[in-house]
């Protein structure tokens, strides 16, 4: 097998409680705490094309469907950009629309967020290439849900770190973000609880509407240095983080059984963070992270 470059492999854990100084970091990443983010390539040729095709006939149908809604609306909604779903319907597209598009457009017009349910109810050539993509990224245990319209809302860091948090089975509270984030943190805590995104229960403790949801790998990589900013070194002696990070120039095979004792490492950790007996109020997250260094992303 020819060389492919040095790969980075990065595991990091770590509570998110406090935050220490940004760094700058642009790694890709796979994602996992109480939503999952999902990987995913280009795929370009013949087969990109009957994809685009397909997509079509789906938009086509839903549009006729649903006469009051515009193709603005339906972009609104899956979070993709209403000039590439013109180009779709007019089949100009020049480009492969990517699997995280073709899984916002899919999830919308079928209304099925749960990715297990979706992945089964497509046809050829889309369910090939959902499945390629996301099918490895699909467990035993909760149903984590796909919502393409949380992508916009959750472009915003802050945003997206108190979802992450009001995600958890425990919740979080309102001084736990003003903690965080001070008055800009209320101000868009505000803005999800009037988007209805985010609920306050009997005890005072702040709720996302959806606990196992999904977003994708294009947004969550935007949030990535301030994920790290979590990460605090010096706290060591308490025994709540790990880090480490391992680079090796290696051939595919390699990196394929990295990935593979990843995912094993992923699904262990999914069982526990889904475990009753381990779940308290310690907000906790894991990054699971394999990449070449061939180029900048």
């Amino acid at each position: 097998m020819t060389p492919l470059g040095s790969s980075l492999f990065i595991v990091f854990s770590q509570n998110l409680t406090m935050r220490q100084k940004i760094i700058d970091l642009g790694w890709l990443h796979f994602g996992f705490g109480k939503y999952l983010a999902y990987c995913f390539n280009s795929d370009k040729g013949e087969q990109t094309v009957e994809v685009v095709e397909q997509l079509k006939v789906l938009i086509e149908q839903h549009l006729e469907n649903f006469p009051n809604i515009s193709v603005n609306a339906l972009a609104a909604k899956t979070g993709v950009g209403a000039t590439t779903i013109r180009r779709i319907l007019n089949l100009s597209i020049k480009s492969d629309p990517g699997p995280h598009t073709v899984l916002s457009i899919v999830s919308t017009v079928l209304k099925e967020t749960c990715l297990p349910r979706l992945l089964k109810s497509v046809d050829d050539p889309i369910a090939t290439v959902l499945n390629k993509y996301f099918g490895h990224y699909t467990f035993q245990g909760p149903l984590y849900e796909y919502f393409g319209e949380l992508d916009s809302v959750l472009e915003d860091t802050t945003c997206y770190i108190i979802y992450k948090l009001a995600a958890n089975q425990s919740g979080t509270t309102l001084a736990h973000i003003k903690d965080l984030y001070g008055e800009k943190g209320l101000g868009r805590l505000k803005e999800l609880v009037e988007a209805q995104l985010i609920f306050e229960d009997e005890e005072g403790r702040i709720h996302a509407r959806e606990k196992n949801f999904s977003i994708s790998l294009v947004t969550v990589k935007k949030h990535l240095p301030e994920l790290v900013r979590f990460y605090k070194p010096e706290e060591l002696i308490h025994g709540e983080n790990v880090f480490f990070t391992l680079s090796e120039s290696l051939n595919s095979d390699g990196i394929t059984m990295i990935r593979k004792i990843q995912k094993q490492a992923v699904k262990q950790i999914h069982e526990v963070v889904n475990d009753r007996q381990y779940q308290g109020k310690i907000p906790y997250m894991t990054i699971n992270l394999g990449e070449s260094m061939s180029s900048l992303g």
